[in-house]
């Protein structure tokens, strides 16, 4: 399991819109099973990957927790 954030000048919007592009359906493939106005969580292919995302001064905070899918995540934060 992997745990990691990032700081990004994206809004909190932006960062979660992202991360259903990379991660659901039309990306990696992955079942969108939770999503809030800072959550979401994905699952398949025996894992997870669960976004929380918070807005701090002039930046988002964005967590990440997963399993089975560490290199993707690290390439999502990439992005964002």
């Amino acid at each position: 399991m992997l745990r990691i954030s990032k700081k990004s000048k994206r809004s909190v919007d932006r960062v979660l819109d992202t991360a259903i592009e990379f991660f659901g359906l039309g990306g990696i493939g992955l079942d969108l099973v939770e999503q809030s106005d800072s959550h979401l969580f994905f699952q398949g292919g025996g894992g997870f990957v669960d976004v929380t995302v918070q807005l701090e001064d002039k930046h988002t905070d964005v967590n990440v927790q997963t399993r089975e899918w560490e290199y993707q995540v690290k390439e999502f934060l990439r992005k964002v």
